[in-house]
């Protein structure tokens, strides 16, 4: 019995003896994967030459009713939207907590290494 998974760079097939088996994934003539490239007709992209997941007049599954990419609409609760309602890689709110979080978090390490 065998299965493949499949990861962002590399296909991975698994069989039974669990030894992992790499292969490159194919690319086209342009050097780009060949189901995202326009110029080949690549299985991603739609008629108006968008990535078919992310075209509005297609309605790809990242889009939200909204018209807007799923992941950072705000009326939708976006995984990039924060608790503050901003993106989360631009609220200033968001980067002092994690800064601050960071430099007591080492703090608190060097503290307990101190005491060892």
């Amino acid at each position: 019995m065998s299965f493949e998974q499949i990861n962002t760079d590399n296909i991975i097939s698994i069989n039974n003896s669990s030894s992992l088996i790499k292969k490159k994934r194919k690319l086209c003539p342009h050097n780009r994967q060949r189901s995202k490239c326009k110029e080949c007709g690549g299985s991603s992209i739609c008629e108006h030459k968008r990535q078919r997941s992310q075209c509005k007049k297609c309605g790809g599954a990242s889009i939200c009713q909204h018209q807007r990419r799923r992941s950072q609409c705000k009326e939708c609760g976006g995984a990039s939207i924060c608790q503050h309602q901003c993106r989360r890689n631009r609220c200033k709110e968001c980067k002092v907590q994690s800064s601050y979080l960071y430099d007591n978090g080492i703090d608190m390490i060097l503290k307990a290494a101190s005491q060892l």
